[in-house]
């Protein structure tokens, strides 16, 4: 039935201990799912109802998936602290004759912190797709356009073993959806869903599907005993396996002429991620000359292969060119990208201890995280700060203690200390900006925040580094900002308005801001001033400001007078997606935009592409004054007939002054 719970167990009525069904019709209801979760012993998490639709589509194919089973899996705080252990919630729904699949999900009021705000894996064609990648655009209570999924379909197995074979021992692999946080109990009802295999005498081959395009991305795999979940692992993919992947994924350009050998391959090395070395007596000053546009890089390693007369081969992890002339190396392998996992199950030692703050208080709801023989453990402080953690090996171990409200730290502790103490002296910054013009006294509502944040605070000399960069707005001009680590100063900026430094005084607090006059520095994209093809650019219709194009590669361009005072200059890029119909967006695209000033590349914008809410781009220009003109490229279009269409349109472009 559609809608049903995947791998979750009937609850116990409260007191006879008989089977009490649910109504499958009302799954997604609040009441519903409050009284079960009141049945299997949790509080009832806060939960919306919330109607969902996506899109499937075979990553091998190109071509809507039809018939497939979708599992939808979203997340609720089993505490009320939202950084705590989680319960999943696992929903399924069937794909119709063009790929779509519809469902109302259960989704909580409060997101949890730190995790995915939903999950998708698939079976299909007697294929179990575990690879169930996550995402976060998902708006409790309302109607959703999920978008695109991809179906991965890619073959894998995985030699799997453990350090004491016992009987009862299973794996399971979750692809990209890491189970650590989950609440122990619920995860050993929901993790069946995605079929456990057995390790006979401790070893076997676990077998699944992922999706080779995001290797940053691995499976988890969770070893269970007699059901239950004992320890979570990421795959590591064989080094040579990821050059391979690479070599057929990754692109470069090659428009080069009267280049040495040498300089050619540190390019390469640059923009494959990996090493690229010639042997020692390859003669590395013989010049090369190129100019073939964009091409994978196999296709890269071949072309200067064949004008040297050289063969390369993969070795080590990367690609080293070699005399002589032999077959290039093979395509990408499959079946086994992965190397061999070992799970330890040999420990038995105890660590415990108590978190307290910088007077000594207890904390409640800390998280503690630590690593045994690379496998990751969590625990959570109670009330008195206590923490516990069970079958450690002898060993110093780092623990790490985080806490919504105080910086976090690591600490040397050695299993088996009964006592540890674990103190967390400072407080995240948690302030309230008030912002306005201060010459028309009016909120400022959109600004850009920067700075500096101390990224080892406990260390004996602490170091700084650039807080990331985000973006915030308010119609009241107030704002509250909340960080993980300590922050030495803030730098606030808003277009047309010079920037403001905030030297940090306290963690807490409010603070009035008023932004002095700048250069206001802004055009609509329709009144450009030159363009490589004119007949490529649509208008919005009526005065809209919206400058749009269906194709990719090529360019339009704007001038600015950045006056007689030298400041450094960002370019913020508004861009909507202007498709026909109701053709559904892949999620996962972005729009790729290389700017330039004065015809010199400074770098490249990647938006999101939404078709009606504005994703801005932001992307540092350096110091100018006087004349310059910008001038934007779009470089991925992405077109599939009758399936999706990305078409750019730029809806915004403002320049801001910034330190």
């Amino acid at each position: 039935m559609e809608g049903a719970p995947a791998g979750v167990p009937v609850p116990k009525a409260a007191e006879a201990g008989e089977q009490a069904p649910l109504d499958l019709g009302k799954l997604a209801e609040p009441d519903v799912w409050a009284e079960y979760w009141a049945r299997a012993g949790y509080a009832p998490p806060a939960m919306v109802k919330t109607p969902v639709r996506g899109k499937l589509m075979s990553l091998l194919s190109n071509s809507q998936v039809p018939g497939a089973k979708v599992r939808i899996l979203t997340f609720f705080p089993a505490t009320s602290r939202l950084g705590g252990p989680l319960l999943p919630v696992m929903m399924e729904a069937v794909t119709d004759e063009q790929g779509f699949f519809r469902a109302d999900l259960p989704a909580p009021k409060s997101w949890p912190g730190d995790y995915p705000r939903y999950a998708l894996c698939f079976e299909w064609q007697d294929k179990r797709i575990l690879d169930c990648a996550v995402y976060d655009n998902l708006r409790a209570g309302e109607e959703n356009e999920l978008g695109v999924f991809w179906a991965p379909e890619e073959p894998y197995e995985l030699d799997v073993s453990v350090s004491k074979p016992e009987p009862g021992l299973s794996v399971v692999a979750t692809g990209r959806l890491d189970p650590r946080r989950w609440e122990p109990r619920r995860a050993g009802q929901v993790l069946p869903a995605f079929g456990p295999q057995p390790l006979p005498a401790g070893g076997g081959k676990l077998a699944g599907t992922w999706d080779f395009l995001k290797t940053q991305e691995l499976p988890y795999v969770t070893l269970l005993r007699n059901g239950e979940p004992v320890l979570t692992r990421q795959c590591m993919l064989d080094p040579d396996e990821s050059v391979r992947i690479r070599l057929d994924t990754e692109t470069t350009t090659l428009v080069i002429e009267g280049t040495t050998l040498d300089e050619v391959l540190s390019k390469l090395r640059a923009e494959a991620g990996f090493e690229v070395t010639r042997a020692q007596e390859i003669d590395g000053e013989q010049e090369v000359t190129l100019d073939v546009g964009r091409v994978s890089l196999r296709q890269a390693f071949d072309l200067l292969a064949d004008q040297l007369e050289l063969s390369w081969r993969i070795q080590n992890g990367g690609v080293n060119f070699e005399n002589g002339s032999t077959e290039s190396e093979p395509a990408r392998l499959t079946g086994a990208p992965f190397q061999p996992l070992q799970f330890p199950n040999d420990g038995y030692l105890t660590l415990s201890g108590t978190v307290v703050n910088g007077q000594g208080q207890p904390i409640d709801g800390a998280a503690l995280s630590l690593r045994v023989n690379n496998e990751p453990r969590i625990a959570y402080s109670n009330s008195t700060g206590w923490f516990e953690f069970h079958g450690l090996p002898d060993l110093v171990l780092t623990v790490n203690a985080e806490h919504d409200l105080f910086v976090g730290r690591d600490a040397a502790v050695s299993a088996g200390t009964l006592d540890a103490r674990i103190e967390l002296p400072f407080r995240r910054p948690d302030i309230t900006l008030r912002i306005v013009n201060d010459a028309t006294d009016q909120p400022v509502t959109e600004v850009w925040l920067d700075g500096t944040e101390v990224t080892s605070p406990y260390a004996l000399s602490p170091k700084g580094g650039p807080l990331p960069a985000r973006t915030m707005r308010s119609a009241t001009g107030e704002y509250r900002f909340q960080h993980d680590k300590r922050v030495t100063f803030l730098v606030i900026q808003a277009p047309g308005l010079k920037p403001h430094t905030l030297e940090w005084v306290d963690e807490t607090g409010s603070f009035d801001i008023r932004l002095q006059a700048a250069l206001d520095l802004q055009r609509r994209p329709r009144d450009y001033d030159a363009a490589q093809n004119e007949g490529m650019w649509q208008m919005d219709e009526g005065d809209g400001p919206g400058l749009w194009s269906l194709d990719d590669d090529h360019w339009v361009e704007y001038s600015f007078d950045f006056g007689e005072n030298e400041a450094g200059y960002n370019l913020l890029l508004g861009v909507t997606n202007h498709t026909y119909g109701e053709l559904p967006l892949d999620n996962e695209y972005e729009f790729s935009v290389d700017v330039f000033v004065d015809g010199a590349r400074v770098g490249q914008l990647n938006i999101g592409c939404d078709p009606s809410v504005q994703q801005v781009g932001r992307l540092g220009l350096g110091k100018l004054s006087g004349q310059h003109t910008i001038r934007l490229l779009w470089t991925n279009d992405r077109y599939i007939p009758g399936q999706l269409d990305a078409n750019i349109r730029y809806q915004s472009l403002r320049l801001m002054e910034v330190p």
